[in-house]
């Protein structure tokens, strides 16, 4: 398990569209291969789990994660302030606004970015789909042993 910092505002979700992974011997493409699809509003998903790009703390390409929200989040699951995630793509820690929890925007971080694909319908960003994601951190990520294989 790791515990976000709770004096870092990580309340930014990017995301990035999973046909940008592109190298045919990357775990990435692998597990994009074998499990590539959508829910309804254009989010990567597997067996009901959102997937998601985070930095290699978190686990491993294919892991099952669950990521927990300082606020309710009921649109993923039903369940309070939880998102079922597997781990599909890491942040490019080479990008020059990436640090050691995510991407920077000013003074806001996205510790979660997640993958979408050509028929996304929203805008993560700016929460139009996502309201419940408004001013909602993550406050720890949780690797729950399981991973899917490619």
């Amino acid at each position: 398990m790791v515990d976000i910092p709770n004096d870092m505002d990580n309340s930014v979700y990017s995301f990035m569209n999973w046909n940008k992974i592109t190298n045919k011997a990357s775990d990435q493409y692998k597990l994009k291969q074998k499990y590539e699809s959508y829910d309804v509003k254009g989010l990567a998903e597997i067996d009901g789990r959102k997937v998601i790009a985070c930095l290699p703390k978190f686990g491993s390409i294919g892991d099952e994660v669950e990521v927990t929200f300082k606020n309710k989040v009921y649109y993923w699951n039903g369940i309070s302030g939880t998102l079922f995630a597997i781990i599909g793509d890491y942040k490019n820690r080479n990008d020059r606004n990436c640090d050691d929890w995510g991407h920077l925007y000013g003074k806001q971080r996205s510790v979660v970015e997640f993958i979408i694909g050509n028929d996304f319908r929203g805008n993560i960003k700016d929460n139009n789909n996502f309201p419940e994601l408004r001013n909602n951190p993550v406050i720890k990520i949780v690797r729950t042993g399981v991973r899917y294989n490619f």
